[in-house]
Formats: C-alpha cells, sequence, structure tokens
C-alpha cells in the first residue's frame, strides 16, 4: 500500500469508526456530531505523523547519497601515509611476486598524492568519494582475495589480477592528475566512469 492509499485509509476508517462508536454509546445526533469532529482530528495528527516519518525518510536517503561517507575524507597526509606503510609492510611479509606489489605500491603512492588535497578541497564531490572507496575498499578487498588463494591458484591468475591492478593503476593516475591540474570539468566524469567500474563494491 503506498503512502498515499494510507493516508486515504486513515481520513475515511478513523472517522467512521469513531463515529460508530460514539453512535452505539450515546445514541444522538450530538454523539454523531462529535465522532465525526473528533474522528477528523485523530486522522489528522496520524496522516501528520506519517507525513513527517515520510520526510524524514527522504531526507536521510538523500544525505546517503549526496555527502560522502563519514568514515572517508577526514584523513590527513600523516594518516594516509601510516596506512601505506601498514599495507605495505602486510605486502612485503606476503608470498605476492615482487612486480605485483611493485604495482600495488605505485597505486598507493599516488593515493598519497591525491587523498589529501582532495579531501580538504573537494570533500562533498562525488569524484572524491569514489577515490576513497578505491583506496579504502576496492584495492584492498582485490589484494586480499588474491592473497587468500593457493599457491597455485596464484600462479594461475597471475596474469589476469596484473591486468586488474594495470587498469586500476590507470584509473588512479588520471584521478591524481585532474586533481593536480584542478580539472574540475572531468570531476564527475570520472566518478561516473569509478562507480560504474568499480560497483561491485
Amino acid at each position: 500500500m503506498t503512502v498515499s492509499q494510507k493516508k486515504l485509509v486513515v481520513w475515511i476508517v478513523v472517522p467512521l469508526t469513531l463515529t460508530l462508536v460514539a453512535w452505539f454509546a450515546l445514541h444522538n445526533m450530538a454523539a454523531i456530531i462529535g465522532g465525526i469532529v473528533g474522528g477528523l482530528v485523530v486522522a489528522f495528527l496520524i496522516s501528520s505523523t506519517i507525513k513527517e516519518k515520510v520526510k524524514v525518510a527522504v531526507e536521510q536517503v538523500v544525505e546517503e547519497f549526496v555527502a560522502p561517507k563519514p568514515k572517508y575524507g577526514s584523513e590527513t597526509r600523516e594518516d594516509l601515509e601510516e596506512d601505506v606503510i601498514t599495507f605495505n609492510l602486510g605486502l612485503r611479509t606476503s608470498d605476492m611476486d615482487k612486480d605485483l606489489i611493485i604495482i600495488v605500491e605505485e597505486i598507493l603512492d599516488l593515493f598519497v598524492e591525491a587523498l589529501p588535497q582532495m579531501n580538504k578541497r573537494y570533500t562533498l564531490e562525488n569524484f572524491t568519494w569514489e577515490m576513497n572507496r578505491i583506496f579504502h575498499e576496492h584495492l584492498p578487498t582485490q589484494v586480499k582475495e588474491f592473497l587468500d588463494m593457493s599457491p597455485q591458484q596464484q600462479t594461475d591468475g597471475k596474469e589476469l589480477f596484473t591486468t586488474v591492478l594495470q587498469e586500476l593503476l590507470k584509473t588512479v593516475k588520471r584521478g591524481q592528475e585532474v586533481v593536480a591540474s584542478d580539472e574540475k570539468a572531468e570531476f564527475e566524469k570520472m566518478a561516473q566512469f569509478i562507480k560504474t567500474k568499480y560497483q561491485t563494491i
């Protein structure tokens, strides 16, 4: 049932119910009039409550899609560098091949250059949110999934994983260039491209 249908039911059923109750209780015209008036008042209050709940729900949805997530966007360059050091230590102590580690580290270095400026100057841009999403979610997930594979699976899947990393490197490099040259006209294009390409995360 839609909100409009619910409101219609409230405006019809509530006054009718109270009118019938008043009639059976008092059996006079004053009771009928009182029941109708009382029902309309109650219906108005219920309808207003429904309307307010709908308004709050809509506002929450809008906030969810317009602004970057709270966990993103507040990191300083020092915070990001600490995250990168931790990430790199994990890579260096893993069984990942060195040539793959080099690509991942290059991607991380680009993020360290781009994200502090984006988080500070372009906080509410979708582009900023999508770049943060790659750094915090997509890249770690891709690396973890590869490292969780058996040695044989890693060998078999290395070529594909290399391609994935190279495409990601290309995307992040372009993003860093857009930020460095302040190409605001490209922000939304890049945001949509990243969102579409990496929408599974």
